[in-house]
């Protein structure tokens, strides 16, 4: 797990880590944890679940154990390392996230709406954290667009970049 201490959160001295970056670490260990009891206590409930794929053809599953990882990659390689994102009965969903349900499944990749969407979003996010770490300012607004990101970002009173 990520620390503060092991400085995986981008800085040098751990004392002089901004206090929401030991906040972001405790919601993550938290997030970590709750994620490892769950799967500790994994079902031995192996029913079968059907995934109507986009092409028209349908495969079988396990209910909250097959991903839409798993089938990218029963798909084709290619296919696997492209993916951006699924739609799982059109709602956006993450490609390592477990099927819970008989569904439909598409593979979003850079060239859907959709994957593009997840993909500037995610992109947005390391831009403001990246200027965080290095300009010390409080990030304000970043929204992704429709053909990249972009972040503002608060530097205090007289500080330009």
């Amino acid at each position: 797990m990520a620390s503060v201490e092991d400085k995986s959160w981008g800085g040098g001295n751990p004392d002089e880590a901004p206090e929401y970056v030991h906040h972001r670490l405790k919601v993550w260990d938290e997030i970590v944890a709750k994620r490892q009891a769950q799967g500790a206590k994994k079902s031995t409930d192996k029913t079968s679940i059907t995934i109507s794929l986009s092409d028209g053809n349908k495969t079988e599953g396990i209910k909250g154990e097959t991903t839409p990882i798993e089938i990218a990659k029963s798909l084709g390689e290619n296919i696997a390392r492209e993916a951006m994102v699924a739609l799982v009965d059109e709602n956006l969903w993450d490609m390592t996230r477990p099927l819970v349900a008989d569904c439909s499944l598409k593979i979003c990749n850079f060239e859907t709406p959709q994957g593009k969407s997840v993909f500037w979003h995610s992109t947005a996010h390391m831009l403001g954290e990246a200027m965080e770490y290095k300009f010390k300012g409080e990030l304000c607004i970043g929204p992704p667009l429709e053909d990249g990101f972009y972040y503002d970002i608060h530097l205090g009173e007289g500080r330009t970049v």
